[in-house]
């Protein structure tokens, strides 16, 4: 979860806008307060359970896995969009 605007309280921890919080698995519920109007961006989804590596764009599994899709972007083989 982050803020988009306004600053909130979670885990009794005053959090800026921007902060992103990760909840852990367990629980039921999730509580928090605003102060003032604030704007929230709450992402949810089935745990992927594989490492994570990133670098700019590319999100994948490993550095390796980042390293060969850069290079296949950098040589065309990434893949294209039509202008029509």
């Amino acid at each position: 979860m982050t803020a988009t605007s306004g600053n909130r309280r979670s885990r009794r921890e005053l959090e800026a806008p921007r902060d992103l919080i990760r909840f852990e698995r367990a629980g039921e519920e999730v509580r928090l307060e605003a102060s003032a109007d604030a704007t929230l961006l709450v992402l949810s989804g089935k745990p992927i359970d594989k490492p994570i590596a990133g670098y700019g764009p590319f999100v994948l599994s490993t550095r390796e896995e980042i390293m060969t899709a850069m290079r296949d972007v950098q040589e065309g083989r990434f893949g294209r969009l039509s202008s029509g």
